[in-house]
């Protein structure tokens, strides 16, 4: 419902919103994964929450790590 309202939003304004994922993606198997990062529009910005890092193929990401409230960014390995 969401991915539909930035549409609608994107459509009537022209802005594309920042799209806030927080945590849903661990609530899902990796083929709804999949169809949920199918359905981002390509040129969206995403923040996306959670306990686990995304599939690297549906990249390229850019995450942080947060421990006691310090941002560091992770380099890719």
């Amino acid at each position: 419902l969401r991915l539909a309202q930035a549409r609608w939003f994107h459509a009537r304004s022209g802005v594309r919103p920042v799209l806030l994922a927080d945590d849903v993606l661990g609530e899902l198997d990796p083929a709804r994964r999949a169809r949920f990062w199918a359905a981002v529009d390509p040129e969206s910005q995403v923040v996306a929450t959670g306990t686990t890092l995304p599939d690297a193929a549906l990249g390229p990401w850019q995450v942080f790590d947060v421990v006691d409230g310090t941002f560091t960014e992770r380099t890719a390995t």
